[in-house]
């Protein structure tokens, strides 16, 4: 999984691909997604302790998670940084990827925007968002169980590394009707788990 922290341009279009930066997600035929906290004087801190916190989240699984952009074959993309209006023309969200309830696409690409920094959002929220992102990007759904990795409501805590459940209870009329999910299992089946 690329995390791409550095800003991309992404082109509006009927698709979902990494490799060519193309979404049906964004507001314009071109959208310029900024630099994550582009001005802030501990930027590269914040986004290495993001990285790391997110590595940690997907250590049992077989993904590598890496911020420079693969040469060559497939992978899934979350682009970080600016906010949801400006890319998606919805204001307060935390997060968009194209809903799917399996993981076929294998270079799809997700977006996590930025909150407002008055705020003084803590680091474990950005990569515990990006933690739910990837899981949207292989079929997962959200939850409001508050330390679920799929957590992305008001319920969520972000005060500790969050864990992939076995049984946890989705938001009511998910994308894919699901009344249960185990999370850890549609990884392990998604992406096999790390030997």
């Amino acid at each position: 999984m690329y995390l791409s922290f550095e800003g991309a341009t992404i082109h509006f279009g009927d698709c979902d691909d990494a490799k060519t930066d193309c979404s049906g997600l964004v507001l314009q035929a071109t959208t310029v997604v900024p630099s994550f906290l582009g001005s802030d004087a501990a930027r590269g801190a914040h986004v290495s302790t993001i990285t790391s916190m997110v590595q940690d989240a997907l250590a049992p699984f077989s993904v590598d998670v890496v911020t420079t952009r693969p040469t060559s074959g497939n992978y899934w993309m979350v682009s970080i940084g600016g906010t949801s209006d400006g890319i998606t023309g919805v204001a307060d969200l935390s997060l968009a990827a194209k809903p799917v309830c399996d993981a076929m696409n294998k270079s799809s690409l997700a977006f996590v925007f930025e909150k407002d920094p008055t705020l003084d959002t803590p680091d474990r929220a950005y990569a515990d968002t990006v933690a739910a992102a990837f899981g949207r990007l292989l079929g997962l759904v959200p939850t409001r169980s508050a330390r679920d990795c799929m957590c992305v409501s008001s319920t969520c805590t972000h005060t500790q590394l969050c864990t992939w459940g076995t049984a946890t209870l989705p938001e009511a009329m998910n994308s894919c009707n699901r009344t249960m999910q185990n999370e850890q299992l549609l990884l392990m089946d998604a992406i096999g788990c790390r030997s």
